[in-house]
């Protein structure tokens, strides 16, 4: 039933490695955690969180890009903030020179 809803996979670009489907699942169980949570009595505010980036090649049509000297990638940086049960609380895509 929710097949109908993902898009199809079009004739230009990379081909997909990640099936939508798998990253829908995902994006459920986060939302499933969150209520559980606050059903079972918890905070709606995390008690801590834990950050992590990473660099990522990107090409010229993938919007703005940097060059990370530290890492020697040319492309972008993400910064990922989930809080103790993986839940995502900010995510944040920049040029990788900042």
């Amino acid at each position: 039933m929710i097949k109908t809803f993902l898009p199809a996979q079009g004739n230009k670009g990379r081909p997909r490695k990640t099936c939508l489907r798998v990253i829908l699942n995902d994006f459920l169980t986060c939302i499933r955690t969150q209520a559980r949570r606050l059903l079972d009595g918890g905070s709606e505010e995390p008690s801590a969180a834990i950050i992590d980036s990473q660099s990522v090649k990107t090409t010229e049509s993938g919007g703005p890009r940097g060059y990370d000297a530290g890492k020697k990638i040319n492309g972008q940086k993400r910064h990922i903030m989930t809080d103790t049960i993986g839940a995502p609380l900010a995510i944040l895509i920049h040029p990788a020179d900042v």
